[in-house]
């Protein structure tokens, strides 16, 4: 079986998207928008503030930070065997 990173439940991805944002880092991510989609690349803009709250990346993408169940390989515990 493989085996990936997985957040706790108590925990989210906001830490780590903030540290992306920081470093310019390109994130790549699973998102569950009703079924499973991939998005990746630079986030321009986090909106932490916002309800819900979301993230920009460079091509203009607005992601809800709700629907992001993977970033850089670590997992969601509900999505960890997926």
């Amino acid at each position: 079986m493989d085996k990936r990173g997985t957040l706790s439940a108590k925990e989210n991805f906001t830490e780590k998207l903030k540290d992306c944002y920081d470093n310019k880092e390109k994130v790549s991510m699973i998102l569950d928008e009703g079924g499973l989609q991939r998005a990746q690349g630079i986030i321009k803009n986090l909106h932490l503030d916002a309800e819900p709250a979301f993230l920009e990346l460079h091509d203009g993408r607005k992601i809800n930070l709700t629907t992001v169940v993977a970033l850089n390989g670590t997992f969601l515990s509900d999505y960890s065997e997926c």
